[in-house]
């Protein structure tokens, strides 16, 4: 964590029993501390104890390739971060997911826990060929919303096998 630069305040500034406002502004959440030191007199500092929290600012939405094939499943990740980008690790609301191909297989509202750490896998599979998407949203907060696209292609369901007889003679080429 980088610690807040302050100017320096010389006792010749100061009157005694003086104080000093200022401001400071912490983005990493979790418990952090501010201390304040005298450069003349070390002796004099004081320590502020303090507990910073943040909401999820952001919904995205990764690991899903340019293409896919029709009936593979997909892995997703939906991470939520806060306004200074660090990972929502408090996070623990509900996701809805959403998608342009009418067959997919999504999966169902998802409620994060705090064993997520405000980021979790889930499985998509598309069904339909073409440029198909997915998208995920915050239950609660329609703003939290992502999305992503991806060209889904087929894959071949049945081999042919033709131009054989009923029958065959060991040894000969059958065309």
């Amino acid at each position: 964590m980088a610690k807040p630069h302050c100017p320096p305040i010389t006792p010749s500034r100061l009157p005694i029993r003086a104080s000093t406002v200022f401001q400071v502004t912490l983005k990493t959440t979790g418990a952090q501390s501010i201390s304040v030191t005298d450069t003349a007199n070390s002796a004099l500092k004081a320590i502020a104890n303090v507990s910073v929290t943040t909401s999820a600012q952001v919904l995205a939405l990764s690991g899903l390739g340019q293409t896919a094939v029709a009936g593979a499943a997909q892995s997703v990740t939906v991470t939520l971060t806060d306004s200074f980008g660090n990972v929502a690790t408090g996070y623990v609301g509900t996701v809805h997911f959403t998608s342009s191909d009418g067959q997919a297989v999504l999966p169902t509202d998802y409620t994060f826990t705090g064993a997520d750490q405000g980021k979790h896998t889930f499985q998509v599979t598309f069904k339909t060929a073409g440029t198909q998407s997915v998208s995920v949203t915050d239950t609660a907060t329609n703003a939290l919303k992502a999305s992503a696209s991806v060209s889904v292609t087929s894959s071949a369901q049945v081999i042919a096998l033709s131009g054989l007889g009923q029958t065959a003679t060991a040894g000969t080429a059958q065309m």
